[in-house]
Order: structure tokens, then sequence, then C-alpha cells
């Protein structure tokens, strides 16, 4: 499953939107220009002069702001982007517990926190499963759900709902690039795990 991760962020059409950290009075926080590598939003941060601690107080103010029940969609994607700044599996696992089942339940939302959730455990689980299909019964059609969604069921071995949800992936994609490359080339892969015949036979 090396390349399923491509799937999500090797694509602009798809990738993360750039990492956003608030603005604040204790911390000026910089955009980066991808966050499909979470080291490149911490270079970015380090580059502005955000230092750890900065930008713990800052996620700190916003967990309080969310778990009072203030704060919108995007308030809950820059949290989740924050915390895989921090890239702390522990503190990540602190404000699941505090705030997991607050989540709003919108698409994009609930994949951001699901990518968390796969990056801070070194993979795929429960939670993160469970928040991917909720994002598609919401949003069948949501590239990014699709594109997790469909590498979670390849690793939990469900061959056929991964090809089921990349090719509906691939419907939407551009025809030509690496990115489309990639993914035909990983639904055959999955068609074979499957007992599926080769697309287009």
């Amino acid at each position: 499953l090396a390349a399923l991760g491509y799937l999500w962020v090797g694509s602009p059409r798809w990738a993360s939107d750039a990492a956003v950290l608030a603005a604040t009075r204790e911390a000026e926080v910089a955009q980066a220009a991808s966050a499909a590598c979470e080291a490149e939003v911490a270079q970015a941060a380090s580059a502005a002069g955000i230092s750890p601690e900065q930008i713990r107080a800052m996620v700190s103010r916003l967990e309080a702001r969310l778990e009072s029940g203030e704060g919108d969609a995007q308030a809950w994607m820059m949290l989740a982007r924050s915390y895989r700044v921090l890239g702390d599996p522990a503190f990540v696992a602190a404000g699941w517990a505090r705030l997991g089942a607050k989540i709003p339940q919108e698409p994009a939302v609930l994949v951001e926190w699901a990518e968390l959730l796969v990056v801070a455990r070194g993979g795929f689980d429960a939670e993160s499963t469970a928040l991917l299909e909720r994002a598609l019964a919401l949003a069948p059609d949501e590239p990014k759900a699709l594109a997790m969604g469909g590498a979670a069921a390849a690793a939990a071995g469900e061959h056929a709902k991964a090809v089921e949800r990349w090719e509906r992936l691939l419907a939407q994609a551009p025809a030509e690039g690496e990115f489309a490359q990639t993914l035909r080339a990983a639904i055959e892969a999955e068609r074979q795990k499957a007992g599926l015949p080769p697309s287009g036979n």
C-alpha cells in the first residue's frame, strides 16, 4: 500500500488546502505552499518564527472555543491541520478524546480529521474509517473522501470496495497526468486482488 498516500495528496486538485494557522496577537502564522507533507508545513512555520510552544498555545485556545460550541467548519479543519504540524500523537489523542464526539457532520471536516488520525496512528483504524464512511454517506462523490475511503478499504482487504471508490474518483480526474496514471495502476492491482477482470474486459 506504499502508493496509496499519493492518491489523496499527489495531485493539486485533491491535496489538502494550504495549511492555515490563525493569526493571533501571540503568534504570527504563515500559510505553507502545500500541506501534502506536514514536514513542509512545520518548516514554513519555523521560517516564519513560529515556535512549537506558540502553536500549542494557539491550539489550546482553539480547542477551548470548539469545546464550548463556538467555531465553524473552517476552525475544525484548522485545528486538525495544526495538530499535524505539531506532530505529537499524544497531543492528537488528547484532543480527539475531548473533541471527537463534537466534530461537525460536514464531509470536509470529517475527512480532515480522518486524515489526522491516520497520520497520528500510523494507519487506518476503526475511528478514522468511520469518519470516512460518514463523509461518503453525506457526499458520495467528494474526491478526497473517495481517495482515502478507497485506501481504507484496500488496507482492510475490501478490494472490491476500493475498486468501486477509486473508479468513481478516476471518473472525476483529468484523463492524463501522474495522478490518473497512479490511480489506474492502483485500481488494476485491487481488481486483481478482488478476483475481478482487468478494466475494459
